[in-house]
């Protein structure tokens, strides 16, 4: 078995009294009142565990609940946050058990009284009984079309709506492994011909491909075929109409990244890319859906020894009249030692080849932005970065002392 952080990110606000919904993985983490909308499907077995929660602001009089639900039922895994409170939360004593089909989502039970809760990040470790597995996969709340025989693309995870072009909207991939275990979860469904989500790699289509047949709602996969990735390589989603009219409507599109040596990729995204301002600093979260706010809002935990590298984006827009904008790591509200550097409306994808940072399971990270410029903008539709998890021989290499030695 082989652990991973699943983080989930986007800045969420929930008024006071009110139960919702969230989907776990490294996902948007949007909220809606339908539970069964808002679930993950888990095809390979394993164990979830040291449930995590990044509360920035609440001002509500009375104790909110989050709990861990499975297969429609309360989990072990419960967080309480009392009034007012705010912080990193954590459930660290109970964990989930996970077999093929189980459907997991966090449930948000709201106190009474004040305005708005509002949440950063929500995460778990996910220790996977086969190798190292990476649940990625854009939310929506939800989506639907009704437009005949087009295509659409979407950035691997992230959140925002399926676009015509996959220009920029493909994450190059700085690992080697495999993808796998295709779902859509279809909310509803008129229409009267095949709808097909599949995998994009290279710009080509991939092997994974969901046909959803007319009229079909629930889950619906694709556990026959699987892509093979080599670092260097872009990936991406696609979807297919075909003819007869009618409106599809749906969630979670997500699949498994597979692995063999303990590396994962932290990626986020949004097609619509988002846009900063010249001479501006920002913050965002390193999974789920790329989005800016201030760092405390962003930055969450790591939860598991880590060696980071390869920080990489896709500028999809850049007006930025003068000087050189820059993305960070932040460690610990710090620099970290990952930076990349894009000159005046330069565009494309740009990765920091050189530069590690090793993470230790407490450290809070995000990346930070600092636009250079007087005028302008610059967009990015997608980050991403490099993780290799590491064993006791790989900590000593990397100057950590195991505790006892």
């Amino acid at each position: 078995m082989a652990k991973v952080l699943l983080q989930s990110f986007a800045i969420s606000s929930f008024t006071t009294a009110v139960t919702k919904y969230s989907p776990i993985g490294s996902t948007y983490c949007v909220v809606g009142a339908t539970e069964t909308d808002q679930q993950t499907l888990f095809r390979t077995g394993g164990v979830l565990s040291l449930f995590t929660l990044n509360v920035p602001s609440n001002d509500l009089t009375g104790t909110s609940t989050i709990k861990i639900r499975k297969n429609g039922a309360d989990g072990a895994s419960a967080i309480s946050v009392g009034a007012g409170a705010t912080g990193l939360f954590y459930d660290l004593a109970n964990i989930e058990s996970v077999a093929a089909g189980d459907k997991f989502c966090y449930q948000f039970a709201l106190g009474s009284g004040g305005s708005n809760f509002w949440m950063g990040t929500a995460e778990v470790v996910y220790d996977a009984s086969d190798k190292t597995v990476l649940k990625i996969a854009p939310s929506n709340t939800p989506a639907s079309t009704s437009v005949d025989s087009t295509s659409r693309f979407h950035t691997p995870n992230g959140q925002a709506t399926w676009q015509l072009s996959e220009t920029g909207l493909q994450s190059t991939m700085r690992i080697a492994g495999t993808l796998k275990n295709m779902f859509v979860n279809v909310t509803a469904n008129g229409r009267s011909t095949a709808t097909i989500f599949g995998s994009r790699v290279n710009t080509a289509n991939g092997a994974l491909a969901v046909s959803i047949g007319a009229g079909v709602t629930g889950f619906v996969e694709d556990t026959s075929n699987s892509d093979t990735i080599a670092s260097g390589d872009i990936v991406g989603l696609r979807r297919l109409t075909s003819t007869g009219g009618g409106t599809i409507t749906f969630t979670n599109v997500g699949m498994e990244i597979v692995t063999v040596d303990r590396t994962t990729m932290m990626c986020a995204g949004t097609t619509a890319g988002v846009s900063t301002a010249a001479a501006t600093t920002t913050y965002f979260g390193i999974s789920g859906v790329l989005a800016s706010f201030s760092e405390s809002w962003t930055n969450a935990p790591v939860k598991l020894l880590q060696r980071a590298s390869n920080l990489t984006a896709n500028v999809s827009a850049n007006t930025i009249n003068t000087g050189n904008t820059t993305l960070k790591l932040r460690k610990n509200t710090a620099n970290g030692n990952q930076v990349i550097s894009v000159a005046a409306a330069a565009t494309g994808v740009v990765t920091d080849a050189s530069g590690v940072d090793v993470l230790l399971p407490a450290d809070r990270v995000a990346y930070q932005l600092i636009t250079s410029g007087a005028s302008g903008s610059f967009a990015m539709t997608w980050t991403s970065m490099k993780v290799k998890y590491l064993d006791q021989k790989e900590m000593i290499g990397s100057g950590i002392v195991p505790v006892g030695r």
